[in-house]
């Protein structure tokens, strides 16, 4: 079984960018899953809306799943930034979770936490996440792997912090500088 999986992507237009994804089972010539996610991109405020349909299987339960995600703060780049999604089944009239996440980026370090509750019916679950990360060095918290707010895909606030200079490697070493350099 193979099935034929089609995505359509149009491009920001005017800062709206809106994404198609279906997925077709060539056995049953049916749909098995469907979605449309929407994004809008100010810069430092950013939105987006879901929509998922999940035909299920014999595996999975068939689901039609609304989400929702908004950030605050200059991604990528030094500064505050906090971000928050939720998720929805509009099929079984359940809130299956939300992240909030809140964080501040310098040029040599970064800092995160994270607060989360997911219930996805036998599983219920809340939890808090810490992050502190130094550029060139690592990162040290609850889980050093969580997303910084508004990241794609779970990039670390301090991670994003190591693509740019130190002030101090900018301004052409000294003591600091040379130190986290030589730690590249």
């Amino acid at each position: 079984f193979s099935p034929v999986v089609s995505s359509l992507n149009i491009p920001k237009f005017h800062r709206v960018s809106t994404e198609f994804l279906a997925e077709l089972d060539t056995e049953v010539h049916a749909f098995r899953n469907a979605g449309v996610l929407t994004s809008v991109d100010l810069g430092a405020l950013a939105s987006s809306v879901a929509y998922y349909y999940n035909r299920g299987t014999t595996f999975e339960l068939p689901s039609h799943q609304t989400r929702g995600g908004l950030r605050y703060g200059p991604p990528g780049k030094p500064g505050f930034v906090m971000a928050g999604s939720i998720s929805y089944d509009n099929q079984r009239d359940l809130f299956q979770g939300g992240t909030m996440q809140v964080g501040y980026n310098g040029g040599c370090y970064g800092v995160n936490v994270q607060f989360e509750a997911y219930d996805i019916g036998a599983r219920k679950e809340t939890r808090i996440r810490f992050a502190f990360g130094l550029k060139n060095v690592g990162s040290y918290g609850s889980d050093a792997g969580a997303g910084a707010p508004g990241a794609d895909r779970g990039q670390l606030a301090a991670r994003r912090g190591r693509d740019a200079p130190c002030p101090a490697q900018r301004a052409g070493g000294g003591e600091r500088g040379g130190a986290l350099r030589g730690r590249a």
